[in-house]
């Protein structure tokens, strides 16, 4: 019950002003807080890891050893330790970026790692000069209902 109240108190992100330096953005906390009747369903409590103009969510998460894929498609004989979605979770990876910088892939994009896929997009903050690049990775067997709910949220941010 206060987490709705809490929910509904917030400025639209239009409204939010930065908190200065050191402090998560105000827009990502209001994007925070519109997932949360979401993420609060969950079986496991998610993560939230907010670093400078980024925004982490992860659940039930695992490090992996993978090789590295070029764009070329060459696969490089070295692994690096990456953290990514177990079969059943996800991580949801939120940049605020200003709304005319440019991103090298067309949008919406959707890639496949060898353990999980990432489904990439942007969505325009309403009334505001800024925008959000987002991206989605999930397992194999991750509730596609939770996805869509995710995926809502985030593209209704230009709504």
């Amino acid at each position: 019950m206060f987490a709705a109240a809490l929910v509904l108190s917030l400025p639209p992100l239009s409204q939010a002003v930065d908190q200065g330096a050191g402090q998560p953005d105000a827009i990502l906390k209001a994007i925070e807080a519109k997932l949360q009747p979401i993420l609060k369903t969950l079986e496991l409590s998610p993560t939230s890891d907010y670093k400078k103009s980024d925004l982490i969510i992860g659940y039930r998460t695992q490090k992996l050893m993978v090789h590295v894929i070029k764009f070329s498609g060459e696969i490089t004989p070295e692994l690096r330790e990456e953290t990514g979605p177990s079969y059943q979770g996800f991580i949801l990876n939120i940049r605020l970026q200003p709304a005319r910088e440019l991103n090298a892939l067309k949008m919406p994009a959707t890639m496949q790692k060898p353990y999980w896929q990432t489904y990439m997009n942007v969505s325009q903050i309403k009334e505001t000069e800024k925008k959000v690049l987002w991206s989605l990775s999930y397992g194999s067997r991750t509730d596609e209902k939770l996805l869509a709910k995710i995926r809502d949220v985030m593209e209704g941010l230009s709504k």
